[in-house]
């Protein structure tokens, strides 16, 4: 339980109260219930607290209320209380029966519409990661370099600003073998700075893309019209990957050493 933003919005400085799995990743939460899902709050944080008067207050920064319980009686000596089962609960301490609850958020669904929008994917705002990153919807931190890559701002990646994306950890050079990481099940980067040409498979535009200096990354797509394969390769910075659950395609990043081919888990095998 706690404040959230609305994902998918930039850095909105929106927040709502709200209840997740805690399996969620953070930045994506899984929200099953929402305090103030009509009032969100205008500010970084908010305060829930019980008043004096036993009432459950949700304020904001300005100390103005967001979002409280409406009981007929209020107890004398309240509990609030978050159960396993994502059940928020208002009860009297000194109840014998920790069940007789005066309030409980089970009562009381969100608006799925609400939620649609709250929830959006984290990955579709372009510039989450920068440039020469990977957004994972299903995992924290949302983003990641790719392989042989690494932050170009350190400090700010680490508390989770990534805008300014990866730069190469060490330059490919022409006069080494190279290699390819392959990550899975991806929306493939922008076509900026991409060509797309027919070849005969997987090999062939691998080939091609290691016969240019200058070339960091290939994918093949199928071509039924032209009984071929479709081969794009990228040439500096790769722009606006995102992890797909369900479909997406293979992406080749050029490392800078040679290695084998490993089948792995997503996000990456090693050739």
């Amino acid at each position: 339980m706690g404040f959230f933003g609305p994902p998918g919005f930039g850095f909105s400085q929106k927040r709502f109260l709200g209840i997740w799995h805690n399996s969620s990743v953070p930045s994506v939460p899984n929200v099953i219930w929402v305090a103030n899902q009509h009032n969100p709050i205008n500010g970084s944080s908010g305060f829930l607290m019980i008043n004096t008067s036993g009432s459950v207050v949700l304020l904001s920064q300005d100390n103005t209320v967001a979002w409280s319980i409406s009981l007929s009686k209020y107890p004398r000596n309240p509990v609030l209380q978050l159960l396993d089962s994502g059940n928020l609960v208002l009860r009297e301490a000194k109840d014998g029966n920790p069940r007789n609850y005066m309030w409980q958020s089970f009562d009381y669904q969100p608006d799925r519409s609400l939620l649609t929008s709250t929830s959006r994917d984290y990955c579709d705002d372009n510039r989450r990661c920068g440039s020469n990153g990977l957004c994972f919807i299903t995992k924290s931190p949302v983003c990641s370099c790719f392989q042989g890559y690494e932050p170009r701002a350190p400090d700010k990646w680490s508390y989770g600003d990534f805008q300014e994306g990866c730069v190469r950890a060490q330059p490919l050079s022409c006069l080494k073998k190279h290699g390819f990481v392959k990550y899975s099940g991806v929306k493939l980067p922008d076509n900026t700075n991409s060509l797309t040409n027919q070849s005969s498979g997987r090999a062939e535009c691998g080939d091609n893309c290691l016969s240019n200096c200058s070339c960091v990354a290939y994918a093949v797509s199928s071509n039924a019209a032209g009984g071929g394969s479709g081969c794009t390769t990228w040439f500096g910075d790769l722009l606006n990957s995102k992890e797909l659950l369900d479909g997406g395609e293979d992406l080749y990043i050029r490392t800078a050493s040679e290695s084998s081919m490993r089948a792995t888990d997503f996000p990456f095998s090693h050739q």
